[in-house]
């Protein structure tokens, strides 16, 4: 497609697929768009203005975004909450807020955590603003995220947002609904598997998964994406067995391209 992309102030740092669509979304957009599709060649289906998100989930035909990072841009903060559109199209969806009111980002966190703290990061980071949540999920049976420090998951009504539900669960990070019934959340403990009808968890895979900052799975395999200090992506059989790991201890992304048939280079 012709025309701006992705954010023109900062990076594109959230994905999700769902319809025969991969959708991506960052922070920081002025001319740009903070988030929008592109189909299986590539190509850009929609984008959307003002919908700039850290956190992305799909279930059933719809989109949800979450910014969970105040982003400055020349445009002022940008307000941080839970926004839904139509997978296919694009279009928002609204949400009703408590007084009653449609509105297009619901935050779902309380005064208190909603608070927009800066960490110093080393390097030429500098600071930046902590993200709020540390997971977000979505499924058939609802919308889940994760809060740093909190230790638990819970669970939102996916139409009308209200709290259905709170999993303990030390260290609760990462998220990642395969089905209905369960969810992969990354913990120091291990990659833990959730059972959402009887709050139960088991270790799937053993080792310190807390830096893990995006989960994702089908049928044969799970992959974690890990931040800093070993910024890689670790493959799992379904069975929580190790499969390969992308990406070298301590690297980054350098300048490569794609091929259709066999991946990125």
């Amino acid at each position: 497609g012709t025309g701006a992309w992705g954010s023109d102030h900062g990076c594109m740092v959230a994905a999700a697929a769902g319809d025969d669509l991969v959708f991506i979304a960052g922070l920081g957009a002025e001319a740009g768009n903070g988030l929008f599709a592109v189909n299986e060649q590539g190509e850009k289906v929609w984008t959307v203005k003002d919908a700039g998100a850290d956190l992305l989930a799909y279930a059933d035909g719809t989109l949800y975004a979450y910014r969970a990072t105040s982003s400055w841009n020349p445009l002022g903060l940008a307000d941080t909450g839970v926004m839904r559109f139509d997978a296919k199209t694009g279009a928002w969806l609204n949400i009703i807020s408590p007084d009653g009111k449609p509105v297009k980002r619901l935050n779902l966190l309380s005064a208190e955590e909603s608070k927009v703290e800066k960490t110093k990061l080393p390097g030429p980071a500098g600071d930046q603003k902590k993200r709020l949540l540390s997971g977000f999920a979505a499924n058939a049976a609802g919308l889940y995220l994760s809060v740093p420090d909190k230790n638990v998951v819970r669970a939102f009504d996916r139409e009308t947002f209200k709290l259905k539900r709170e999993y303990a669960l030390a260290g609760a990070g990462a998220l990642f609904a395969p089905n209905a019934k369960s969810l992969l959340v990354a913990t120091p403990a291990g990659l833990q598997r959730l059972n959402l009808v009887d709050g139960k968890t088991a270790v799937l895979v053993d080792g310190d998964f807390g830096a893990a900052t995006a989960i994702t799975a089908n049928k044969k395999n799970i992959w974690v994406a890990f931040g800093e200090p070993t910024p890689q992506v670790r493959v799992f059989s379904a069975k929580g067995k190790p499969v390969r790991t992308i990406g070298n201890p301590e690297g980054c992304a350098r300048n490569g391209f794609y091929n259709p048939n066999d991946g990125f280079y």
